[in-house]
């Protein structure tokens, strides 16, 4: 005997039309999702396998999917896409869809996305191109893209235009805090460079360079003159204490003493070179450098 479900204990707006027997059986689970989608259910194939799997839709001894089983599978587990329609419109964080029927459906791509932009989501074609690729995005029998289908696609899977232009705004003050703050900070430092400089605390790079080279020139200078002030000194020392030795002959000390002035220019120069030397040997360990304090200017030194 064929099996019959009493229309009225269907939601109304997802009862089947008149005329419909629901004594149509489905062979396959394609066929079956077929159906329920035209009773205007919104289901992926995905879920009506795992839900067979799992034995919440029965079957006739034959295997055989029955259209009121179907049915009554549909409406205890599956939301009509007419709710989903009413769930939208009543949603206050949603934003604000232009009074529709949803009965409208796009053919292309475009039009979808046309739409859904003018209906306050932000998406971009490649986006969409791609979910619908990947299922997300419901077509119906003919492969159109209905209103409601839409726009329950949009409240699962895009933002709102809103939240973005909120975003953006939140990163803009931020950025917008972050350089006050670093102006606030060098505006900081400038005054301080001039309170130190009023305080006689910084100098002109040039007048310090300049001082340093001016030291240098005269520590050189005293380095010379006591080179060839050394030399004649340590020759009469040596003199004297070879005159002072035991066994020493005193023609030795005086040898020496007449030959000094020929001796002491050899020796000035070997001083001489010798302190040049010890210069270079310590020079080449340091880098002379201008140390200058963190917060100096350009151009000026810590006196």
């Amino acid at each position: 005997m064929s099996e019959h479900i009493n229309p009225t204990t269907l939601d109304s707006e997802t009862a089947p039309l008149p005329g419909t027997s629901l004594r149509k059986m489905y062979k396959t689970q394609i066929d079956a999702v077929s159906f329920i989608k035209s009773c205007g259910f919104k289901l992926a194939k995905s879920k009506f396998s795992a839900d067979v799997k799992r034995g919440k839709i029965p079957r006739n001894a034959k295997g055989f999917f029955k259209e009121s089983a179907l049915l009554g599978y549909a409406e205890e587990n599956l939301t009509s896409l007419s709710r989903l329609e009413k769930a939208v419109a009543e949603d206050d964080s949603a934003p604000q869809v232009p009074k529709s029927s949803f009965s409208k459906s796009y053919k292309t791509q475009l039009d979808a996305v046309a739409f859904l932009q003018v209906s306050g989501f932000k998406v971009e074609k490649s986006k969409f191109h791609n979910d619908v690729k990947r299922g997300r995005v419901p077509r119906n029998a003919a492969g159109r893209f209905e209103e409601g289908a839409l726009l329950g696609y949009a409240a699962a899977n895009l933002p709102p235009l809103s939240t973005v232009e909120n975003k953006a705004a939140g990163e803009a003050m931020v950025n917008r805090a972050v350089a006050d703050t670093d102006l606030k900070v060098w505006q900081g430092q400038r005054l301080k460079l001039k309170l130190e400089k009023e305080q006689g605390l910084l100098m002109p790079r040039a007048d310090h360079e300049r001082d340093l080279s001016a030291r240098a020139q005269l520590f050189k200078n005293e380095t010379e003159g006591q080179c060839r002030r050394l030399a004649p000194k340590i020759i009469d020392l040596v003199v004297e204490q070879l005159a002072a030795l035991d066994g020493v002959d005193a023609g030795v000390a005086l040898l020496l003493r007449n030959a000094a002035p020929n001796i002491v220019p050899l020796l000035t120069e070997y001083l001489l070179s010798q302190s040049e030397e010890l210069m270079d040997s310590w020079a080449a360990d340091r880098d002379f450098v201008v140390e200058i304090g963190e917060d100096a200017e350009p151009g000026e030194t810590n006196a």
